[in-house]
């Protein structure tokens, strides 16, 4: 049996857009909170590093398509024990 992954990540996506700071969000296909806005992020797979992760949901969604060389900054960890 697989286990559901415990470690989420979640991304703050900015860009500037004709002299504005945008942020990206999605709308939350899943409950809980389906149909609400939310930061892009989910699991974070075996193995896989915290970039990778949010590289590989961004792709999933396709947000990011064609983008791999764009500029990930990881700025925050946070972890609380289960």
């Amino acid at each position: 049996m697989r286990t559901r992954p415990t470690h989420v990540t979640l991304a703050v996506i900015l860009q500037v857009r004709d002299n504005r700071l945008c942020v990206l969000l999605w709308e939350r296909a899943r409950e809980p909170y389906a149909g609400r806005w939310a930061l892009p992020g989910g699991y974070l797979g075996e193995r896989e590093t915290l970039e990778d992760s949010i590289r590989r949901q961004l792709a999933q969604n396709g947000h990011i398509a064609g983008h791999g060389d764009a500029e990930l900054h990881h700025q925050l960890a946070y972890l609380q024990p289960a």
